[in-house]
C-alpha cells in the first residue's frame, strides 16, 4: 500500500497512522524497525476497514473492497492483536504518548479507528484514488500479512533521505532507527 501510493491520500493516511506514535513532535523518538512493523500491524485492520468505507461509495460494487475489504481486515486482526506489546514499548519511548502506554489495547483501538475516520475524512478522496486502493489492496491479498508488513517497512526505510518535517515545519528525526554500525 504504501509504495505506489506513498505520495497519495491512502499512503499518506498509512503514514500518519503509525506516526501518531511520534505525535507530530520534533523531539520524538524513532522506532525500531520491530517497533515500526508493530505499528503497521497495530493500524492496518483498522486502516483497511476505515479506507474501505470511505471509498466504498466511489468504487463499483464489484471491486475488491467492496467485496473483500471486511474480510481482508479481519485477516489482519489476529497479527493487530499480537503486535499490541511491542506497540507499548514504542508509546513509552515517545515523550508524548507515554499515558497511551498504561492503556489497555482495547482503549487504545477504541480511539485509533475515529482518528483514522477522521484523517481519511480530511482527504479529498477521488474515484482514482480509492480505485489505486482497490488495485493495491487486491494485489496485496495473496501475501500474508507478515509480508506486507514486512513490504511496507521496507518502503519507509528506503525512504530515509528524505527530511520529514512536522506540520508546523521542524524537522522530524527518521520515523524508523538507522540500523547501528
Amino acid at each position: 500500500m504504501a509504495l505506489a501510493v506513498k505520495q497519495g491520500r491512502f499512503g499518506a493516511a498509512l503514514m500518519a497512522a503509525v506516526t501518531v506514535f511520534q505525535a507530530g513532535s520534533a523531539s520524538a523518538a524513532c522506532l525500531t524497525e520491530a517497533q515500526f512493523s508493530a505499528a503497521v500491524r497495530f493500524v492496518a485492520p483498522d486502516l483497511i476497514q476505515a479506507g474501505a468505507g470511505k471509498c466504498a461509495a466511489l468504487l463499483p460494487a464489484n471491486s475488491y473492497l467492496a467485496r473483500n475489504g471486511a474480510s481482508l481486515a479481519a485477516r489482519y486482526r489476529p497479527g493487530a492483536a499480537t503486535a499490541w506489546p511491542d506497540v507499548q514499548t514504542a508509546l513509552k519511548g515517545q515523550p508524548d504518548l507515554k499515558m497511551f502506554a498504561a492503556m489497555d489495547e482495547t482503549t487504545v483501538r477504541g480511539m485509533l479507528l475515529p482518528m483514522l475516520n477522521e484523517g481519511l475524512t480530511k482527504q479529498k478522496f477521488k474515484a482514482e484514488d480509492c480505485a489505486i486502493a482497490d488495485a493495491i489492496a487486491a494485489n496485496l491479498d495473496p501475501l500474508p500479512p507478515q509480508n506486507m508488513v514486512a513490504l511496507i517497512t521496507t518502503f519507509v526505510r528506503l525512504n530515509k533521505g528524505k527530511p520529514a518535517k512536522t506540520p508546523d515545519g521542524k524537522p522530524r528525526p527518521p520515523i524508523i532507527c538507522p540500523p547501528v554500525q
